[in-house]
């Protein structure tokens, strides 16, 4: 799974990061308005990112997670609400991720496309279980015929 980091950067829109020696600092957004606010990003489930999101808010960053899913995030940067859009939108058309979406949404001249980590993806059965392709395996998980369980158990980028 590829993960890409996406910022919205508004004409109008002012960004500032002040960062200190010794690790804390501010990021903050002032609009078009002239408003000041914390950093909006919205995600979809991610192990990594909430620990980095935490530590970010534990040393006085104003950052909120919005865990809303990697379409939804994209509408939400759309729309303003976000400033930040963490995504893993793969298109089977052209075998990219993100980048597509970008352009269907007409975002890819407005936000900076920032590239993440990839992960691996394992599927793991029972010997007994009669599985003998990855079609059948996903038939049988799609019709309730397997029970599924996720775990981020896989050593690198998003687990512990």
């Amino acid at each position: 799974m590829q993960v890409s980091g996406v910022w919205r950067i508004p004409s109008k829109a002012i960004y500032t990061c002040e960062v200190q020696a010794r690790g804390s600092g501010s990021l903050s957004v002032i609009n078009a308005w002239g408003l000041k606010r914390g950093v909006v990003v919205a995600h979809s489930h991610d192990p990594l990112l909430s620990i980095i999101l935490g530590r970010l808010v534990s040393r006085g960053i104003d950052v909120r997670g919005i865990c809303i899913g990697s379409g939804l995030s994209l509408a939400m940067l759309s729309l303003g609400e976000a400033d930040v859009s963490c995504t893993h939108l793969y298109d089977p058309e052209s075998g990219i991720y993100n980048k597509p979406y970008l352009e269907r949404l007409w975002l890819a001249d407005g936000v900076e496309m920032i590239g993440g980590y990839m992960r691996q993806l394992v599927l793991a059965f029972r010997r007994d279980a009669g599985i003998d392709s990855l079609d059948q395996a996903f038939e049988g998980m799609t019709t309730g015929r397997y029970m599924v369980a996720m775990r981020n158990g896989v050593r690198g980028p998003g687990s512990t």
